[in-house]
């Protein structure tokens, strides 16, 4: 469903699905989005300089 929306409803062809971080480690968005949700969505995450802390808990460095 997510490569769906990505290609055809985003019309984004020029990324790999699932995304992959600089070191080639494919990105687990289901996690992402748990993460971020479970620390209060997007705007609190970002509002509140929270990124390096949702990266962390991903195992990113």
């Amino acid at each position: 469903m997510l490569q769906w929306f990505i290609t055809v409803k985003l019309g984004i062809t020029t990324r790999p699905i699932p995304p992959q971080m600089v070191d080639n480690r494919k990105l687990d968005m289901l996690s992402l989005y748990m993460i971020v949700e479970r620390d209060g969505g997007y705007r609190s995450v970002t509002d509140d300089k929270l990124w390096p802390v949702i990266a962390k808990d991903m195992g990113y460095e």
